[in-house]
């Protein structure tokens, strides 16, 4: 068999003739066993950069991944492709996991998804060494720096899950990372030697806008008529979102919330219709959007400020991944700004309420001093809160610091389905079947539809059952806890709820030992990244420049086309083009070329600005296969 090319490669698979800038140099050295640090901005192609390697090594891809969304749609997209793929994550029944890693071992995978708190399971651990794994991907790679914006302390161990792996390559993925991440990422993964290999990331294509608004709600109705096609709104709280999307429909706008806890096929359906063009402006939570290949976005809204410039970057470049004219708004006005010091303050609680609320946690599932090391509980916070009576946001923080500290796991909210599995055994079962007659036929139901119910918890949907036994849902699952009840079953409900384990025994208040020097530490570095967030709100520079200097792109031409350039470029040289331009064009169709021909006395590049805000104005407009500019009527 002859071996195939890595361009050889790209054409087969997804059609490209060729690499975007430094996809290529990425892709080699990948091939050439290098660890390898891809820096590229959002829409830059960087699944392809671990894609194309994966394909062309002997043996499987490994990716390492943060969220179940993010995974599922490269999954299905590599499989659209032809191309094997799997993932792992909490939807997934024990036994699909066990089949998923079987067949990994034998070969059948080419890209194996899953987050890195699977590493360390034993169902993992001990299938492999029986994986031929050929490389592993590291997306969204910011998440390992503990100076990153969104650190998860989970990513720390894939340095130790290297280590019976040392000669497999690693690839780190990310589009938002300053100077000293990128050293921080590097060193956390143990690369063998510095190898960061970085685009640009600006956005040619992509005016950034920042304006005041009272009524934030009627400006994004302004902002969805005066902006064709299809959007993204975010919002900071599922609530909010939903206010939102109902504002927008109610003023004639196709709009809908998405966010982590819709059941999944709603989320899925709502996804798709957006994808799919079916439904307009999506309002979201800003992990919406990840991974999601949707290239044709002409709008980001954010409604609410992000309290760092990363999330804000990668959020508002989910916008013209296409490489045509859009935009990225953010509204904001002077109560935000002191909103976003609580917000930021709110984050860092005091040590003692830690350790009150760390107390709480064990207190409510009923956890003895040195009991409860492994234990995993649903954790319906609202509840929880009430019921001690504690602040719900400042609960949340405190979790995620005692999460960073070791001595619990949170597991952000997302659905889990509801699922059984049988304990009794089967004479014990079929006497119960005989005693209990009434049972009998949700027994047999559930023993004929769902098979390895005797091996492990099983998913189920209720109305699946209900359909099946011609019964109410509520009735399947009134005679689901009478099973559960007599022990004849292992019966989970459904949830949306965030996951709690411990992963220590209980401890006293006072065994309870916090970093205090990298707690401070973190505090001061977020209060950084929302000063800089003010101040590219506030800034008289150009926006892009603003941002491309927080991410260490100190030489940054002005852009032309965000709100600040556009001030300035409305100058009386700037009318003096356009009238020259307009004069020209109401001749006829022409290319840039042709307009520059007939104005020598200006610069070619003040033209092309001038031309580009034009077009974002939506005054003219460029034909995508003549390359031709109009006026537009």
């Amino acid at each position: 068999m002859v071996e195939q090319t890595a361009r050889q490669i790209l054409k087969q698979y997804w059609g490209y003739p060729a690499f975007r800038p430094n996809q290529e140099a990425i892709v080699n050295a990948v091939l050439e066993g290098k660890d390898t640090l891809a820096l590229l901005p959002t829409g830059g192609g960087k699944s392809i950069c671990f894609q194309v390697p994966g394909l062309m090594k002997d043996g499987m891809c490994l990716v390492i991944s943060p969220l179940i969304a993010l995974m599922k749609d490269q999954v299905e997209n590599l499989k659209k492709r032809g191309i094997s793929a799997e993932q792992i994550s909490s939807v997934h029944s024990k036994r699909d996991i066990d089949r998923i890693l079987e067949n990994a071992c034998n070969g059948h995978i080419k890209f194996l998804y899953l987050s890195p708190e699977r590493l360390k399971t034993e169902m993992f651990v001990m299938r492999l060494p029986r994986m031929k794994v050929s490389l592993i991907a590291v997306d969204e790679a910011h998440c390992v720096s503990q100076w990153g914006y969104d650190f998860r302390p989970s990513y720390l161990e894939i340095d130790k899950f290297r280590e019976p792996l040392p000669d497999v390559p690693l690839i780190a993925l990310t589009a938002t990372a300053t100077i000293e991440v990128v050293k921080d990422i590097q060193e956390k993964l143990g690369f063998r030697e510095k190898n960061a290999i970085r685009n640009s990331f600006a956005r040619v294509n992509l005016a950034y806008k920042a304006l005041k608004a009272e009524n934030k709600m009627a400006t994004v109705v302004k902002i969805c008529n005066k902006n064709p096609g299809t959007g993204i709104v975010y919002a900071a709280t599922r609530k909010r979102t939903k206010e939102l999307a109902e504002y927008l429909s109610s003023s004639g706008i196709s709009a809908q919330y998405f966010h982590a806890g819709l059941d999944p096929l709603e989320k899925d359906k709502r996804q798709d219709a957006w994808k799919n063009n079916k439904l307009r402006v999506i309002v979201a939570t800003n992990a919406f959007g990840m991974g999601i290949d949707k290239p044709d976005v002409r709008f980001v809204v954010h409604a609410d400020i992000p309290l760092e410039p990363e999330s804000y970057f990668q959020e508002a470049g989910r916008a013209g991944r296409d490489g045509k004219a859009a935009v990225a708004y953010t509204l904001w006005n002077p109560g935000d700004l002191d909103d976003m010091d609580i917000r930021v303050k709110l984050k860092y609680p005091e040590q003692e309420e830690i350790r009150r609320v760390y107390v709480a946690l064990a207190n409510f599932y009923s956890i003895a001093i040195g009991a409860g090391m492994d234990t995993d509980h649903a954790f319906p916070i609202a509840t929880f809160c009430s019921r001690f009576k504690l602040d719900q946001v400042l609960t949340y923080h405190a979790l995620k610091i005692l999460d960073r500290a070791g001595f619990i796991q949170v597991a952000d909210s997302d659905f889990r389905p509801s699922t059984i599995m049988v304990k009794a055994d089967r004479k014990t079962l079929y006497d119960y079947q005989i005693r209990e007659s009434k049972m009998d036929p949700i027994i047999k139901c559930i023993l004929r539809n769902y098979a390895g119910v005797f091996d492990g918890p099983v998913n189920i949907r209720e109305g699946q059952l209900a359909d099946m036994l011609k019964v109410p849902t509520r009735e399947v699952k009134k005679l689901l806890g009478k099973l559960h009840a007599s022990e004849v079953i292992s019966y989970s409900e459904a949830s949306k709820d965030p996951r709690i384990t411990f992963l220590t025994g209980r401890l006293l208040p006072a065994e309870l030992h916090f970093n205090h020097i990298q707690y401070h530490q973190r505090h001061k570095l977020d209060e950084f990244r929302a000063n800089a967030m003010k101040q590219y709100l506030q800034d008289d520079r150009c926006r892009s420049v603003s941002l491309l200097a927080y991410f260490g792109e100190k030489d940054a031409q002005d852009c032309g086309i965000c709100d600040v350039c556009l001030a300035k470029t409305q100058s009386a040289k700037a009318n003096l083009i356009s009238a020259a331009i307009y004069d020209g064009l109401s001749q006829q169709e022409q290319t840039f070329d042709e307009v520059m021909e007939g104005i020598p006395e200006f610069g070619r590049e003040e033209a092309w600005r001038v031309l580009r805000w034009q077009i974002h104005e939506g005054r003219l407009s460029e034909n995508d296969e003549t390359k031709k500019l109009r006026i537009v009527d």
